[in-house]
């Protein structure tokens, strides 16, 4: 006669939780409201609608874009906007355990299952494992003493030379370029002089920080000029030649919105069938760069 005896191990186990999409789908059919009529009360096209439940993202405008129609949606349909876009990113919920290896025994002509740490009739086992990972622990912590030698005497010299090459660089070069006499432009940062710092000074940071801080001071010096007009409601995105957003939003049926900055631009516009663009003043064609509503494009 054969007994058995098994020591059980848990296995991971993956808790699956329902997609963004299907939960939109399925408050959206408790509450009895149908795709056309959600389409009308959040302004997007059906297609829109039906690509959000369906989590196909890529049917969708970008990320930005994507985050503002799910908060939209998930108010309308009185769930948590925020519980809603974790879905798109699901981070499963594992159990874990250890598994301890068994060994088969014979004892007689009767064969056990019996764990591989179970030491309680073998002393010297139990010793054995012990010494083994005291072992083990000594030699990966002197493998990593090994490894972190060189370090500590080589990253500081780098990073000091690179630190000082870069402050260094843009003193020397930011007046040379900017201010219209390069002499006199190294002559005030080289001598602190006070009668000729408080001129020089202003005029390279105003040059070099107006793109950065303001869209509408660089569009006066030299921008290009967008300008749309809106048979619909539509979404619209532009970034500039930094990849800078310089405008979003949704923009309301009748409206119109000029746009200044330095191109070449990368445009985003939902429901673009009802969007006409002109790029300083000449009409520009939606048309060919229309998929699912959307309109991506690059103007230079």
């Amino acid at each position: 006669m054969t007994e058995e005896f098994e020591v059980n191990t848990a296995e991971q186990q993956t808790e699956v939780r329902p997609s963004a999409g299907k939960t939109l789908a399925e408050a959206r059919e408790r509450l009895g409201l149908s795709v056309a009529e959600v389409a009308r009360q959040l302004r997007l096209s059906s297609r829109q609608i039906e690509a959000l439940e369906a989590d196909d993202h890529a049917s969708l405008p970008g990320e930005t874009f994507l985050r503002g129609f799910l908060r939209n949606y998930a108010k309308l349909l009185q769930l948590d906007p925020e519980a809603l876009l974790a879905l798109c990113h699901p981070e499963p919920t594992q159990a874990q355990s250890i598994a301890v290896p068994t060994s088969r025994i014979e004892f007689g002509g009767k064969r056990r299952l019996m764990p591989f740490g179970d030491h309680s009739g073998k002393p010297w086992a139990k010793y054995a494992a012990i010494i083994g990972v005291v072992i083990l622990v000594l030699s990966w912590g002197g493998y990593q003493l090994f490894l972190g030698q060189p370090s500590p005497q080589d990253v500081p010299v780098k990073s000091a030379g690179e630190t000082s090459m870069v402050l260094s660089l843009p003193q020397a070069e930011a007046p040379v370029q900017t201010a219209p006499v390069t002499n006199q432009a190294v002559e005030t940062v080289a001598v602190p002089a006070p009668a000729t710092v408080p001129v020089a000074v202003p005029v390279a940071p105003a040059t070099a920080e107006t793109p950065v801080s303001s869209v509408p001071s660089s569009a006066e010096v030299g921008g290009q000029r967008l300008q749309f007009i809106f048979d619909g409601d539509a979404w619209v995105e532009v970034k500039d030649k930094d990849g800078k957003v310089i405008f979003y939003q949704l923009n309301s049926k009748g409206s119109q919105q000029s746009v200044r900055g330095n191109p070449p631009f990368s445009l985003v516009i939902g429901n673009a069938a009802h969007v006409k663009l002109t790029y300083n003043d000449k009409p520009v064609d939606l048309a060919p760069h229309i998929k699912v509503d959307v309109a991506r494009l690059s103007i230079e």
